[in-house]
């Protein structure tokens, strides 16, 4: 048994477990919160992610390195760790409030400007908790108690899992940002008044600061500061991101994670979604439709008497849930709604086959997207296909100047539904609209409009020209390039989707060399013993966020999981 350690009094050791525990649990949750918030506001993928997380850690070390120094007394500790569980409401009151001032609504943010506004949000909460961590280790070697380095961390440990799970079973989903940061807030006090034992004015100061926060729409407040002269209708943090539903005159706007995913009304964009592929085939009959339905696609399907069964897979039930509060579905006995992954719902339906696929999903800027533009998806899809049958994609527009970025993306696409179609036809329009069968595919659409008797709008003789949109598309499929394949777990759609955004701004690909560089620093200038820690620290970090992205490859919503698996 180690001599230099003894067991201390109770309260003493008591009060280390609790207090260590309180930090790792409060960390952890926070870590995850805010961590969402922030891929809310910057509207980011998974290069968003990686940088929030290793602004977190940097911070976090930095702090740990300067709490080397004992600067708090033991009675002092909790009364911190309350007041850090303080700082992550600020935090994101900050960040709406930056997001108000500096970046407006549908501008796009300049990558250069996220790893610095990071850095200076997240430095208060994460110096000091790394600092307490740090600070704890001190304590207890120069009181010499029983809870040595090793199992301060392993305490602290528990307090993290702890926190990973009341936030991924509970939290997410079920409460606003403010909410379930107050709620947290609400655990500290209570532990920390137990633990202490002992009344103090501060523990009934922050009492009324929760009963307050609980009373007051914080967060509607916010939600305003980022989405001006639109009238909030429904906010809601769902496993897949936040929805937010907004009006402005007589129009709907659905945004998710603070993007516009479509707006009401939008009548050549509808009709150009539906036409161009139902239009295709003569006498169409079961329809696949893959989100998208609560945005008006659902009543042009409709409009084809040939239709017999027109079925709606939305994986976010919650959003669904949200939209038909303010819009309703058209009640139709040949419409059904399905709340599955379509991957899922694929697997159960293997005898159900359709004529047409449309696939209404934004584009393969994430690994939550990109899961519905990969040959492993496209293969999966394939037997529930007739012999004819037409599949639909819709990617950003090309517009008219086809530059290597631009058309990147349309050739990847274009290329990996070759592998499992033999005709594949892009025809630009709002978007470029991807075509994909193993029949003749007609860019004529106006013609076909005609011919088939569908009342539209816009698809149609009097707005379309057939010769002027043929050209069109022959222009742009011949400025399409050969390019390598899309998959699950080499998702090159995410990759081009992050070149694209980077070259915007200037960006050079190389640059995202410099961080390799910064971790190969330490290498040569460490100790033998402190490199293995460093090696060590840097695996179990890199198996986090491998563990993260696999499981938004597989599943599509990290959001339930990264509680748990941080």
């Amino acid at each position: 048994m180690d001599t230099r350690y003894s067991k201390p009094e109770k309260p003493e050791n008591r009060f280390i477990l609790w207090a260590v525990a309180l930090l790792g649990f409060s960390s952890t949750a926070t870590q995850i919160i805010v961590l969402r918030e922030m891929l809310n506001i910057f509207s980011g993928n998974e290069l968003i992610t990686g940088i929030v997380i290793s602004s977190w850690m940097l911070l976090t070390g930095a702090g740990a390195w300067l709490g080397k120094k004992q600067i708090f007394r033991i009675k002092r500790v909790v009364q911190c760790i309350l007041w850090l569980s303080v700082l992550p409401i600020l935090l994101i009151v900050i960040l709406y409030t930056v997001k108000r001032l500096f970046f407006p609504l549908g501008v796009l943010i300049d990558f250069r400007l996220i790893f610095p506004v990071t850095l200076l949000l997240l430095a208060p909460y994460c110096l000091v908790s790394g600092h307490l961590f740090a600070h704890f280790t001190a304590l207890a070697q120069q009181k010499r108690v029983y809870f040595r380095a090793d199992r301060l961390y392993g305490i602290e440990t528990v307090g993290s899992v702890v926190g990973g799970i009341t936030v991924g079973l509970i939290l997410i989903g079920g409460f606003s940002t403010v909410v379930s940061l107050s709620i947290i807030l609400t655990i500290n006090v209570i532990v920390a008044y137990f633990v202490e034992n002992k009344f103090r004015i501060s523990y009934l100061f922050f009492a009324a600061g929760v009963i307050l926060l609980f009373l007051m729409p914080l967060d509607a407040w916010l939600k305003k500061l980022v989405f001006p002269n639109q009238q909030i209708l429904q906010s809601r943090e769902t496993p897949y991101g936040n929805v937010t539903i907004t009006r402005s005159a007589n129009q709907f706007s659905i945004f998710a994670n603070h993007s516009l995913l479509y707006s009401s009304q939008n009548i050549i964009e509808n009709e150009e979604t539906v036409h161009f592929s139902m239009l295709q085939r003569p006498s169409p009959g079961n329809i696949l439709l893959i989100s998208g339905g609560t945005r008006g696609l659902v009543t042009e399907i409709l409009k084809y008497l040939t239709v017999q069964r027109v079925d709606y897979v939305e994986e976010n039930r919650w959003m669904l849930k949200l939209m038909q509060s303010v819009d309703t579905l058209p009640a139709n006995p040949r419409f059904s709604i399905i709340l599955s992954d379509i991957r899922k719902y694929l697997a159960q339906i293997p005898n159900q086959v359709y004529d047409v696929v449309i696939l209404a999903v934004p584009p393969p800027s994430t690994l939550q997207t990109n899961r519905y533009y990969t040959l492993e998806f496209f293969r999966l899809l394939k037997p529930h296909l007739r012999k004819n049958a037409i599949v639909e994609l819709a990617l950003p527009s090309s517009s008219s100047y086809y530059s290597s970025r631009n058309l990147e993306l349309q050739s990847l696409i274009v290329t990996t539904l070759k592998k499992e179609f033999s005709n594949v036809l892009v025809i630009p329009g709002e978007k470029d609209y991807v075509l994909a069968s193993t029949q003749a595919i007609s860019a004529e659409v106006a013609s076909l409009s005609e011919q088939r008797g569908i009342a539209t709008s816009y698809v149609n003789r009097y707005y379309i020209d057939d010769f002027t949109l043929e050209q069109q598309v022959k222009l742009l499929n011949q400025a399409l390039i050969g390019s390598d394949i899309n998959h699950d777990f080499k998702p090159l759609a995410v990759y081009f989707s992050n070149n694209r955004y980077m070259s915007m701004f200037s960006v050079k690909t190389i640059m995202l060399l410099l961080p390799l560089l910064v971790l190969l620093w330490p290498v040569v200038k460490l100790k033998p013993a402190t490199l293995a820690l460093y090696v060590s620290g840097f695996s179990i970090s890199a198996l986090e966020v491998f563990l993260l992205l696999s499981f938004q490859i597989v599943f599509g919503f990290v959001y339930v999981a990264s509680g748990i698996i941080i």
